[in-house]
């Protein structure tokens, strides 16, 4: 396949959602999560001459464990936590160690240019998201307080702003969730962490589970790496920690309490970033009801939980008309850019800038539509190459 004429050649690192799974998975020879049962966005964008990565996240952790992976995946090295975060939740400091997916990230390449990347985020992958461009760009101030110079992890240290080109969500939880919502968090968070207990579990008792989709909850001590074992006590102190901490649990992330929090504590960089948002509605009106339905030809997930996240109205904790349209899982509104921040519909790729959320047009598509559910395999190659040569086709701002 011929490489396109483009601007950049920068490699290309797209994050999956929740209970997703990376491209070091068994899961992924047969089901790539980025290309569904019909295609293989991995092997589209190799295929173009493009460096890409589906790095392994913890389908079920944090953001900010995500964040600490994912940077430990790309650049090499044992994952580090952070001191402080550590000492908070009672978590694990450091993690698996990894070779490194662009060892040279960040260096300077033949004509002094430096080495960036393109982001790409489904789902859940956009709080996790935000949370590394953030880090990436100014650190924690939190870690530096208490971590000696000499132990503190790169990430950490911030000033790293320029390493990432551009970004781009799809169907991305950037507002929160209104099903996540309709419950208390104070409740869903210790429900979290038991859930993920028996999972840890039944994992443990099915040994090839880990190969074939590997839960990473190491943070906690419910998982290790294969052919590793923690203890029942261990694990029931892992599960406490996730029912009490807010900022370990992907279900306070995904509260709209804690996208405010996120949002607060991880301001993205906007000097030199581009970002594009693009989502899509799977529902249509019921009648003259206030709720919505879901299209028939929805994935079977999206068409199960379409009826709930289109019917959930609670004006008490912020679910209103507004929130009703969705891919079935995630509301557009949501989906298509994070509230308070500087956006703007997409118009030209001449008009773009950064520090900017382009929002690309609603699409009638499904949540899971953007991983290659349902779609036709040339529509689905020639939707993401788009969605990769746009922020390769943006100048470079040094």
């Amino acid at each position: 396949m011929k490489k396109p004429e483009t601007l950049n050649n920068y490699p290309v690192v797209l994050m999956h959602g929740a209970a997703g799974w990376g491209e070091s998975e068994w899961l992924t020879k047969l089901v790539p999560y980025f290309g569904f049962f019909k295609s293989n966005v991995l092997k589209l964008y190799r295929g173009l001459g493009y460096d890409a990565f589906v790095p392994t996240s913890g389908p079920f952790t944090g953001s900010w464990v995500r964040a600490c992976d994912l940077y430990a995946q790309v650049v090499g090295g044992r994952t580090d936590y952070g001191k402080a975060y550590s000492e908070r939740t009672g978590c694990e400091r450091y993690g698996r160690t990894y070779p490194g997916l662009i060892p040279d990230w960040g260096r300077l390449d033949e004509n002094g240019k430096i080495k960036k990347i393109c982001l790409i985020s489904h789902s859940y992958g956009a709080p996790a998201m935000r949370v590394f461009i953030s880090l990436l760009a100014y650190g924690s101030e939190e870690e530096r307080a208490v971590t000696p110079e000499n132990e503190l992890s790169d990430l950490f240290k911030g000033g790293k702003e320029n390493w990432v080109h551009a970004a781009t969500t799809l169907a991305g939880v950037h507002n929160g969730l209104s099903l996540v919502q309709f419950f208390p968090n104070g409740l869903l968070r210790p429900l979290w962490g038991g859930l993920l207990f028996v999972l840890s579990l039944l994992f443990d008792y099915v040994g090839i589970a880990k190969r074939i989709w590997d839960m990473k909850l190491d943070a906690y001590k419910l998982t290790t790496e294969p052919g590793k074992h923690t203890s029942l006590k261990d694990k029931l102190n892992g599960a406490i920690i996730l029912g009490k901490e807010k900022t370990g649990s992907m279900a306070y992330d995904t509260s709209f309490d804690g996208a405010k929090d996120l949002a607060e504590k991880f301001p993205f960089p906007y000097g030199k970033v581009y970002y594009f948002a693009h989502c899509g509605c799977a529902v249509k009106k019921n009648g003259d009801h206030y709720n919505y339905l879901p299209d028939k030809e929805s994935f079977m997930l999206s068409r199960f939980l379409a009826p709930a996240t289109g019917a959930v109205k609670r004006p008490s904790v912020g679910l209103t008309d507004e929130w009703l349209p969705c891919d079935g899982l995630v509301p557009v509104m949501s989906a298509r850019a994070p509230m308070g921040e500087p956006q703007e519909d997409f118009t030209s790729l001449e008009n773009c800038k950064p520090g900017i959320w382009y929002k690309m047009p609603i699409e009638k598509k499904d949540h899971h539509s953007f991983e290659g559910s349902g779609e036709d395999p040339k529509v689905y190659a020639a939707f993401m190459t788009d969605v990769l040569e746009r922020m390769e086709n943006l100048p470079t701002i040094d």
